[in-house]
Protein backbone atom coordinates (compact mmCIF):
# COMPACT_ATOMS: atom_id res chain seq x y z
CA UNK A 1 0.00 0.00 0.00
CA UNK A 2 2.86 2.38 0.85
CA UNK A 3 4.50 1.73 -2.55
CA UNK A 4 1.28 2.65 -4.38
CA UNK A 5 0.86 5.80 -2.29
CA UNK A 6 4.50 6.77 -2.84
CA UNK A 7 4.16 6.21 -6.60
CA UNK A 8 1.02 8.34 -6.74
CA UNK A 9 2.69 11.08 -4.71
CA UNK A 10 5.74 11.00 -7.00
CA UNK A 11 3.54 11.43 -10.09
CA UNK A 12 1.73 14.38 -8.50
CA UNK A 13 4.97 16.09 -7.48
CA UNK A 14 6.54 15.58 -10.92
CA UNK A 15 3.38 16.92 -12.60
CA UNK A 16 3.45 20.02 -10.39
CA UNK A 17 7.13 20.60 -11.12
CA UNK A 18 6.58 20.31 -14.86
CA UNK A 19 3.61 22.66 -14.64
CA UNK A 20 5.63 25.20 -12.63
CA UNK A 21 8.46 25.13 -15.16
CA UNK A 22 6.32 26.00 -18.18
CA UNK A 23 6.09 29.63 -19.17
CA UNK A 24 3.12 31.37 -20.71
CA UNK A 25 3.48 32.66 -24.24
CA UNK A 26 2.57 36.30 -24.85
CA UNK A 27 -0.69 36.92 -26.60
CA UNK A 28 -0.89 38.38 -30.06
CA UNK A 29 -2.28 41.90 -30.48
CA UNK A 30 -5.71 40.41 -31.20
CA UNK A 31 -5.78 38.70 -27.80
CA UNK A 32 -5.45 35.23 -29.35
CA UNK A 33 -2.72 32.94 -28.06
CA UNK A 34 0.64 33.49 -29.75
CA UNK A 35 0.76 29.83 -30.76
CA UNK A 36 -1.24 26.62 -30.39
CA UNK A 37 0.88 25.38 -27.46
CA UNK A 38 -0.72 27.79 -25.00
CA UNK A 39 -4.21 27.19 -26.42
CA UNK A 40 -3.76 23.43 -26.13
CA UNK A 41 -2.55 23.73 -22.54
CA UNK A 42 -5.50 25.94 -21.57
CA UNK A 43 -7.92 23.65 -23.39
CA UNK A 44 -6.52 20.69 -21.46
CA UNK A 45 -6.83 22.64 -18.20
CA UNK A 46 -10.47 23.41 -18.96
CA UNK A 47 -11.16 19.77 -19.78
CA UNK A 48 -9.33 18.53 -16.67
CA UNK A 49 -10.33 21.05 -14.04
CA UNK A 50 -13.82 22.13 -15.08
CA UNK A 51 -15.29 18.69 -15.71
CA UNK A 52 -14.68 17.66 -12.12
CA UNK A 53 -17.93 19.40 -11.17
CA UNK A 54 -19.87 19.72 -14.43
CA UNK A 55 -19.71 18.77 -18.09
CA UNK A 56 -18.26 20.97 -20.81
CA UNK A 57 -21.69 22.01 -22.13
CA UNK A 58 -21.82 24.50 -19.23
CA UNK A 59 -18.50 25.95 -20.36
CA UNK A 60 -19.18 26.09 -24.09
CA UNK A 61 -21.29 29.26 -24.01
CA UNK A 62 -20.28 32.71 -25.23
CA UNK A 63 -19.25 35.36 -22.71
CA UNK A 64 -17.22 38.55 -22.77
CA UNK A 65 -13.64 38.45 -21.39
CA UNK A 66 -14.82 40.24 -18.22
CA UNK A 67 -17.61 37.68 -17.77
CA UNK A 68 -15.13 34.82 -18.24
CA UNK A 69 -12.82 36.38 -15.65
CA UNK A 70 -15.69 36.64 -13.18
CA UNK A 71 -16.86 33.08 -13.89
CA UNK A 72 -13.38 31.57 -13.51
CA UNK A 73 -12.77 33.48 -10.28
CA UNK A 74 -16.14 32.30 -8.96
CA UNK A 75 -15.24 28.68 -9.83
CA UNK A 76 -11.89 29.05 -8.04
CA UNK A 77 -13.84 30.29 -5.02
CA UNK A 78 -15.90 27.09 -5.22
CA UNK A 79 -12.79 24.92 -5.27
CA UNK A 80 -11.44 24.85 -8.84
CA UNK A 81 -7.70 24.26 -8.55
CA UNK A 82 -5.90 26.78 -10.79
CA UNK A 83 -2.69 28.69 -10.18
CA UNK A 84 -2.56 32.36 -11.16
CA UNK A 85 -0.82 31.48 -14.43
CA UNK A 86 -3.31 28.71 -15.20
CA UNK A 87 -6.20 31.04 -14.36
CA UNK A 88 -4.93 33.66 -16.83
CA UNK A 89 -4.41 31.03 -19.55
CA UNK A 90 -7.90 29.59 -19.02
CA UNK A 91 -9.54 33.04 -19.08
CA UNK A 92 -7.67 33.92 -22.28
CA UNK A 93 -8.57 30.58 -23.91
CA UNK A 94 -12.25 30.86 -22.97
CA UNK A 95 -12.40 34.52 -24.03
CA UNK A 96 -11.05 33.70 -27.48
CA UNK A 97 -12.77 30.35 -27.99
CA UNK A 98 -16.18 31.25 -26.58
CA UNK A 99 -16.34 35.00 -27.31
CA UNK A 100 -19.61 36.90 -27.05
Amino acid sequence: MKKIWFGFLAVVVISLLISACTTAQPASPTGAPADNTQALDAKALVQERCTGCHDLSRVEKPHTPDEWKSIVERMIGKGANLSATEKDAVIQYLSVTYAK
